[in-house]
């Protein structure tokens, strides 16, 4: 570095203040018209959004309410201020007032950063909400351009007169502040008239741009195969060649992007369109933008969902004829698949490739896995001893001769059965929980019935926990600390929310344990007039969400008039409140499940953690395990990969506890990391001990 004389360092500003403002205009010409004055102001940003666009992304949440009312010709801006002084934000706040004045139909500023967010989703949201509401097989083609800033609304409205001339009903949207402007076209590529009709749209389009606006025919996205024949119109002969002079320094041979950016073919954006088969009412929408990737937990180990429906439209698109692919789609999509949806909380328009995936293994099974399956469900009180006497064997065992042995065992037996069948055993899995039984008829002054879930009533306190105390045991002794009635009616026993039977695409054992459940619950609740309360959160989920479908008429009115609560949710308002915190601990580290994020009660986690805990601690990287319920037990390299992010991040910190709300969640991070993950409750109960009750603790 000794070449330098002198560094100088520039301070970026601390623009904490901000005000947004979604906008609604007649027509594009008027909403275009006052961006130039706004930015002139200090807008930080100003994006264009069509009548189309403004129908397309109104049921995204957080947009506004007056986009459910709007006409062809209507248009919305939305712009955003930012600044480190509150007065400069207030002057903006004004001037823009003035500006919009007499033009703006609805809409004004906001400094709720939950309200600006909703409104950036929406726009966020608008191509995947477009590729979404398009006809199943077409595909959704986007293009942006690029003008001078003076001149957009000019081009916005010429731009969409050419797309409608061609009969495209086309959205026109884009950062109106550089001039630029996206647009989309639909179209089956399948169909030569649909080709065709493209083409011509875009030979106009490339005039429009060029010649009139003497603009760039690429924006933000590079120049890509579409617009690659029209290089040279719009540079000419000598710059092109320069360009191309340029790429053959660095690729003589031709062999990067060969034809991507240059092309001697004036067709060669309309030859090898891509075609999308349909295959799934559920993905038939999917555009493949790849929003649910960075969630999926698959994502480093096998396929994300994009890769799936990709793989899916393959499969359909060569006529189901390549036996290899479909077998080898069948671990690498579906079995790996988590279906926890987080892909669908990802995607704007809500895809759930998980649910798709669950609907391709009840597709995949025979009548005897049903059969079995349906046994199982009907005899679920059973199941659940069998299982508990094989951990009361199996946890000593590995205790006393190691993990190792045990876990040869099952994999000798995964070998023989399957190892769709037998699960792995891992050093995490935990002994049995101790049997408890349901308390007598309903006391009088009962606030709430507590339904232990079958996964907290078979899996123990986690291996090397600090006492053998479960949330079966904390939530009860919480409550009665409270001066609050939970009851736990008798018969717990082998109540089942089928959340294990929906994930594995057992349809006939999930409506049975659902249709069972939801007639206990409503005679313990005495016909919904007490809230349940549920420990784990995933069965939360599936009590409240994934049941329903599979009800039958009388139980979906019964459904409908429960009042289902997560303890975690109920701890946080009826038990918090009335609680004294004895020994708080320093710090606390968190894993927020997928089925949390799902409910929105994560704040519930923290709101816990905060009052047990000095300081409460949410890993970056934190996304869903992988556990799946049993399936980290069936497929433990998708845990593995999954968590490898977050345990990294676990592993740099030092903790008191260690702390979720889902038993095989906990199990499945305390694989990955080694620290015994328990439920918040259960260190609430530890935090709020009297010294009388410490002794007496389990």
């Amino acid at each position: 570095m000794g070449f330098l004389e002198e560094i100088s360092f520039r301070t970026v500003p601390d623009l904490r203040w901000k005000t947004t403002a979604f906008l609604h205009f007649a027509d594009l010409a008027a909403a275009s018209a006052v961006v130039p004055a706004l930015m002139g102001l200090g807008a930080k940003a100003a994006e264009l959004m069509d009548g189309l666009s403004l129908r397309s992304t109104r049921s995204i949440g957080g947009a506004p309410d007056w986009m459910h009312d709007i006409g062809e010709d209507d248009a919305g801006l939305l712009v955003e201020f930012r600044t480190s002084d509150q007065a400069a934000l207030d002057r903006f706040e004004h001037a823009a007032r003035e500006i919009v004045d007499g033009a703006v139909l609805h809409g004004g500023f906001t400094r709720d950063r939950r309200v600006a967010n909703g409104y950036w989703a929406v726009r966020k949201g608008l191509l995947t909400a477009l590729g979404a509401n398009r006809p199943a097989g077409t595909i959704l083609l986007g293009e942006d351009v690029c003008v001078p800033p003076p001149r957009i609304a000019e081009a916005a409205v010429a731009l969409r007169g050419i797309l409608a001339a061609h009969r495209f009903d086309a959205s026109v949207a884009g950062h109106a502040s550089a001039g630029n402007l996206h647009f989309t076209m639909v179209f089956d590529p399948a169909v030569p008239d649909d080709v065709d009709r493209y083409a011509r749209c875009l030979e106009e389009i490339v005039a429009l741009v060029v010649d009139r606006f003497d603009g760039s025919l690429k924006g933000e996205h590079g120049t890509g195969r579409n617009m690659a024949p029209f290089l040279e119109r719009e540079w000419g002969p000598r710059l092109t060649a320069l360009m191309r002079r340029v790429k053959h320094a660095f690729d003589p041979v031709g062999i990067l992007g060969d034809g991507v950016l240059f092309s001697d073919d004036p067709r060669s954006h309309l030859r090898d369109l891509k075609v999308l088969p349909t295959v799934d009412p559920l993905l038939d929408a999917c555009i493949e933008c790849g929003f649910c990737e960075p969630v999926c937990p698959s994502r480093e180990l096998t396929t994300t969902p994009r890769q799936r429906i990709v793989l899916q439209r393959e499969i359909a698109r060569r006529g189901g004829s390549d036996a290899e692919l479909e077998k080898e789609y069948g671990y690498a999509a579906v079995e790996t698949c988590a279906g926890d949806g987080s892909c669908a909380t990802a995607c704007p328009v809500g895809i759930d490739t998980g649910q798709a995936m669950k609907d391709l293994r009840h597709r995949r099974h025979r009548g005897g896995a049903e059969r079995v399956a349906l046994a199982l469900a009907r005899n679920w009180s059973a199941a659940e001893r069998l299982t508990r006497t094989l951990l009361r064997l199996a946890r000593p065992l590995a205790d006393i001769a190691g993990d190792r042995s045990v876990r040869a065992a099952t994999l000798l037996a995964r070998r023989v059965l399957g190892t769709a069948q037998v699960p792995e055993w891992l050093a995490a899995t935990p002994g049995p929980a101790p049997a408890r039984r349901g308390r007598g008829p309903r006391p009088a002054g009962t606030a709430a019935v507590y339904v232990p879930s079958c996964v907290n009533r078979i899996f123990g306190a986690p291996p090397g926990a600090a006492d053998a105390t479960t949330v079966t045991s904390a939530l009860p002794a919480l409550a009665e600390r409270a001066g609050v009635v939970l009851w736990t009616p008798p018969g717990v026993a082998g109540t089942c929310c089928g959340t294990v039977w929906n994930s594995k695409g057992h349809r006939a054992a999930h409506a049975y344990a659902a249709n069972d459940l939801v007639e206990r619950l409503w005679r313990w609740t005495d016909g919904g007039r007490l809230p349940v309360v549920l420990d784990s959160s995933s069965c939360t989920l599936g009590v409240l969400r994934e049941m329903t479908a599979v009800l039958s008429g009388g139980n979906r009115a019964r459904h409908a008039a429960l009042t289902v609560v997560d303890a975690l949710t109920w701890a946080r308002t009826d038990l918090l409140p009335k609680l004294t915190v004895t020994r708080r601990l320093g710090r606390a580290v968190l894993h927020p499940t997928c089925a949390t994020n799902h409910l929105g009660n994560t704040g519930d986690l923290r709101a816990v953690a905060a009052a047990l805990a000095a300081e409460a601690v949410e890993p970056i990287n934190a996304t869903c395990c992988g556990f799946a319920g049993d399936r980290g037990f069936l497929h433990r390299e998708l845990t593995e990969s999954a968590t490898r992010a977050e345990a990294a991040e676990v592993s740099r910190l030092t903790a008191d506890a260690y702390l979720s709300g889902n038993r095989p969640c906990e199990i499945g991070l305390q694989h990955a990391t080694g620290h015994p993950y328990e439920s918040a409750l259960v260190a609430l109960e530890r935090a709020t001990r009297t010294e009388e009750k410490e002794r007496s603790s389990p």
